[in-house]
This record gives C-alpha cells, structure tokens and sequence, in this order.
C-alpha cells in the first residue's frame, strides 16, 4: 500500500508475469503466468481469490486499464468510513467471453441495492439478490471487532452484471468481503481510527461507524 494521506492509500499496479505465483488466486486457477483467460495482465499486489457460484468456479482479480488504471484506491470519508475502488475482473477461464468487468465501489458504509437492466424489450433479471429486493440496503462496518487492537471490518459492494456476462446478465448483486488489517487501532503508525471516529461523533470505544 501506498499512503496518500494519514488515511487514504493506493495499491499501485504491479504484474511479474510468468514469474512464480505470488498471490493464492494464480495458485488455485492455474495457469500460473500473472495474466486472465483473455491475455488481460493482472494487479499482483491484490489478492481477491477464487470462489464458486452456481457450481463455476471464478477468478477475481484487478485488471490492467480501467478507470483506475489497474490500482486499487481506497479513501477515508467525512463520514469515517472507508470506500474502496477498483477495475474488478470476474474469469471463468474460458477466454475472452468468460471475462467479466465490473466497476466495483466498496464502502464499509451503506449501500443500495439497484434495479435490474432495462431494455427495449424490458427487465432484464429479476429485482432482486437472494432474499434482498430492489430499494433495499446492506451495511458493512469499521472497527476492531475480534478484539485484537487492530483495524478490522466488512466491505460491501453492489451493482448490476453487464448484458454481455455469460451468468446472470442485467440482473443485481451484491458482495460482503470481511477484512482483518496489521493497523493499528489507536494509530501507533497512520493516525488514531478511533479519533476519526470521536471527531465524526462516534464513540471512539464502540471502534465502528455502522
């Protein structure tokens, strides 16, 4: 990570190529060569992982371009809540039509879940994601929440999955990523979490702002 500021950061994009696999993501979707199905190059300072849905098996990763230029951004709002930009790419690894780009925003705040994709010929999807409806919202949080002095929290994300994507076009989603960190609460290294708090009118014991 790149400090900005005492409480915003960037992860500048870096890629070692056909190098050894430095990040767990390359290890579990092989082949190893820093890059996705398509030939895009991959930020190899960014470790997203692979998960399964629908019994598919994904690479996420952040992809080279973009708005942001393959970095990952993150800023501190007025509100003391951390939000979290990227050029997210989803690969089943199949080539360039299993690649899916999806602007992702992140907040440890309160987000809106959106509507489907309307067309011409109407909705596409339903308005919904799993249980939560269209107009609904989910929270993540900021704090120490295992106890152990150090900066923890959930992110949230939502959007809509581009008409071109081989699962789900149009429809909603929603994401909920926990993060643990080696920052400190009390600020030993880049500022006090808990004053950002208490100066935004939270009470620096509670260690969230949600």
């Amino acid at each position: 990570m790149a400090f900005t500021s005492d409480r915003d950061f960037v992860t500048p994009f870096w890629n070692n190529g056909g190098e050894a696999s430095n990040i767990a993501a390359e290890t579990d979707f092989p082949p190893v060569d820093g890059r996705l199905s398509d030939g895009t190059l991959i930020n190899e300072n960014v470790d997203l992982g692979t998960f399964t849905l629908a019994d598919t098996r994904f690479l996420s990763a952040v992809g080279e371009g973009g708005e942001f230029s393959g970095q990952q951004v993150t800023v501190t709002m007025v509100d003391g809540n951390l939000v979290m930009v990227m050029d997210l790419v989803l690969d089943l690894g199949i080539g360039p039509r299993g690649v899916i780009r999806l602007p992702f925003y992140g907040t440890t705040g309160t987000l809106t879940i959106p509507g489907p994709h309307v067309t011409t010929g109407g909705l596409v999807g339903p308005k919904q994601v799993g249980p939560l409806q269209t107009g609904e919202t989910v929270s993540g949080r900021i704090g120490d929440f295992n106890g152990d002095g150090y900066i923890d929290g959930t992110l949230v994300a939502v959007g809509v999955m581009p008409l071109s994507s081989p699962i789900y076009p149009g429809q909603p989603y929603a994401l909920s990523r926990n993060f643990e960190t080696d920052i400190h609460i009390d600020g030993l290294v880049h500022g006090s979490a808990k004053d950002v708090n208490k100066a935004y009118g939270f009470l620096p014991d509670e260690g969230v702002t949600q």
